[in-house]
């Protein structure tokens, strides 16, 4: 229920993507240092960054604005550079007085904005958003695959929909009703999913609990994300605590829980490949052989290429980053991030050897079934209603909304018959067998994982391990 009620926010977050406007920007990442407002970085096609070295560079810092070109207003926080480029609107125009720090001294200059227009990167927001659904959809793949009572598949699935939720939420910029709660959750679902995911590697998958004498240890590993969600729902929605709060508190709460996500994902892989190489199971070192290769190749391009420049804001991590966190180099840091629901989930179902390559060819079998049947189907259901009904044939490089109705009607009906089948057929088996189902079905599964493992250890640990959960 929960999956369903997050699944539906972000729909409409989407929605309200689509359809609302983002607010004007400069195109600069402004930050509160003990030095003044600075700027991180600097879209070169923006407001700010058209006029190249004439405009603002890295490293400025923004003493003030003025509306009119006469009277320069004194800045103190860099929430309020928002609130500027919200009041003169994308046709506007303002102009920025900030110094730019020489050897021997520090000069000011008067930069023009002009046309403040929003800034969306839909590129990379679309496959971070993928990125989320991909989790969503393995952890309920996995849940309706292994069954809720199956070991570590609720700690997976609740992993996934709290990285479906980081990932796929993002608010539009109003910050009101919705929009607010969904900036809460994406921000609570950070917090969250680092404890979650060091726990999952840290017991996965040899043990069921992270100390078996002091189980009351695994809490300790969700303090830090409890005490970020529950500051995070004060800044957000008690206003007269957000008034009395410094300007950059946001900035911090967003810095620490990218730096506990940053801890999490490292100290996670670390455990993987620690477990991977001291362990002596064959089967399990099968499990891990994936899930490590997945873990190093998306954890190691994340830290050093997105998340120090994002905690650790010096001159020489942004030189490194090439100055922007909007850069090719943040493209190639998220891109892997993929790996990580694909192999956990890979593991969690504990194929063994070729069924991986199995359910493959099995899947391309279904898909490319369906398609070739809802195809005839559809066909035939077009072509027996225009003679029936009468109507224009379909002619080339056109396709009416009738044919395509057919098709899609044809094809939630292939893909629904498999299902219904199966269930049909559970029942069925249920009440002809009573309470020898569950132990008919169990030897079943367990003939299957025999059938697919030829060699010795493995047989003898599916064995051992089938002997223990019985």
């Amino acid at each position: 229920m929960a999956a369903g009620i997050l699944v539906a926010a972000g729909t409409l977050n989407f929605a309200q993507r689509l359809t609302h406007q983002p607010p004007p920007t400069d195109g600069v990442h402004w930050v509160q240092t003990p030095e003044g407002i600075i700027a991180r970085s600097v879209e070169p096609d923006s407001a700010a960054g058209r006029l190249g070295i004439l405009g603002v560079l890295p490293g400025d810092r923004l003493v003030a604005v003025s509306l009119d070109d006469a009277r320069d207003e004194q800045i103190v926080s860099a929430v309020d550079v928002q609130d500027y480029l919200e009041m003169v609107g994308q046709t506007g125009h303002l102009r920025y007085l900030v110094g730019r720090s020489f050897p021997d001294e520090t000069r000011f200059y008067h930069i023009p904005i002009d046309n403040p227009e929003p800034h969306q990167n839909w590129r990379r927001d679309l496959y971070i958003n993928f990125v989320g659904i991909v989790y969503l959809l393995v952890g309920l793949f996995v849940l309706f695959k292994q069954g809720g009572r199956a070991p570590f598949v609720l700690h997976f699935s609740a992993l996934c929909l709290a990285a479906f939720v980081f990932h796929f939420y993002k608010p539009f910029g109003g910050y009101e009703d919705l929009d607010l709660a969904i900036a809460f959750l994406d921000d609570a679902a950070l917090a969250l999913f680092a404890p979650l995911f060091l726990h999952f590697c840290a017991i996965y998958p040899a043990r069921y609990h992270l100390s078996e004498r002091r189980r009351w240890l695994a809490a300790l590993l969700y303090v830090p994300a409890f005490v970020l969600i529950a500051l995070n729902a004060a800044f957000d929605f008690i206003t007269p605590l957000r008034l009395r709060l410094p300007q950059d508190f946001y900035s911090t709460l967003s810095t620490a829980a990218m730096a506990c996500l940053t801890v999490a994902l490292a100290g996670g892989a670390v455990l993987l490949v620690r477990r991977f190489w001291k362990s002596e199971a064959a089967v399990v070192r099968q499990q891990l052989k994936w899930v490590v290769w997945g873990s190093a190749l998306a954890v190691a391009p994340f830290t050093l290429l997105y998340a120090l420049g994002y905690i650790f804001d010096t001159n020489a991590v942004n030189s490194f980053l090439g100055n922007a966190p909007e850069n090719w180099l943040t493209d190639a840091a998220v891109l892997p991030l993929i790996l990580i629901p694909l192999t956990f989930g890979n593991s969690v179902v504990r194929y063994r050897l070729m069924d991986v390559d199995m359910v493959v060819r099995r899947t391309a079998v279904y898909v490319l079934t369906t398609l070739a049947i809802t195809l005839g189907i559809g066909a035939v259901v077009y072509v027996a209603g225009l003679v029936a009904l009468g109507g224009e044939p379909i002619t080339p490089g056109t396709v009416t909304l009738r044919f395509i109705i057919a098709v899609v009607a044809m094809a939630i009906i292939v893909m629904t018959a498999a299902p219904l089948k199966n269930f049909l057929q559970e029942q069925t088996d249920r009440f002809f067998y009573g309470e020898r189902y569950d132990l008919r079905n169990g030897l079943l599964d367990f003939g299957r994982t025999l059938s697919a493992t030829t060699s010795l250890d493995p047989l003898l640990d599916a064995l051992a391990g089938r002997l223990q959960q019985v």
